[in-house]
């Protein structure tokens, strides 16, 4: 099995992309391999290039198709999906080739769940908003059991995500009920 984690900031060092590496590490505990990306540096949307696909996007578009499940880690900006996390979407949720289905994207029925880091609310506005764009791009999302984890004082300091038992509990009863989500539609 293999899990492709897209976290939705640029930052290097961001609190999303620590919790997608505790994310990969419990997965790697349990022998899954996953990849984690971030490289979300790509052009804008536009109808006049979605055929004469950028090489960065079908790089995306290999690595949804290649993996399991996806794993979207994101913050949220004002309450909101990052720009550049909905224009990845976007692409993914274009048919590949012209002439293609509406169906035929990289996204479609693919298995995704949603994690994040923030403020007081855990990113809890913005996991309901992915969550709901993410069906309607047709992906298969498990939508219980989600990481919303809030910022403690120690984190906020830091910049460094305070791992404790409870960070830890959060994460890998998500990480559990992904992989049972995952097997559980592998067999439908």
């Amino acid at each position: 099995m293999k899990i492709c984690i897209v976290v939705g900031s640029f930052r290097k060092d961001s609190l999303n992309v620590q919790l997608a590496q505790i994310i990969q590490e419990s997965l790697e505990k349990r022998a899954i391999g996953s990849m984690i990306r971030n490289d979300l540096e790509i052009p804008m949307f536009n109808q006049d290039l979605e055929f004469l696909v950028p090489d960065s996007i079908q790089s995306w578009r290999d690595s949804f198709l290649e993996a399991d499940g996806i794993w979207f880690v994101t913050p949220e900006y004002n309450g909101q999906i990052p720009g550049s996390l909905k224009n990845l979407l976007d692409w993914m949720s274009r048919p590949m080739s012209l002439g293609a289905a509406w169906t035929d994207t990289a996204m479609r029925n693919q298995c995704a769940t949603v994690s994040g880091i923030g403020g007081r609310n855990g990113t809890k506005s913005v996991q309901k908003l992915l969550i709901e764009l993410l069906n309607f791009g047709g992906m298969k999302v498990m939508d219980h059991d989600l990481a919303q984890i809030a910022m403690s004082s120690k984190t906020m300091e830091t910049s460094q995500i305070e791992y404790t038992p409870d960070v830890e509990s959060i994460v890998e009863k998500q990480v559990e009920a992904f992989l049972s989500f995952i097997k559980m539609e592998e067999n439908r």
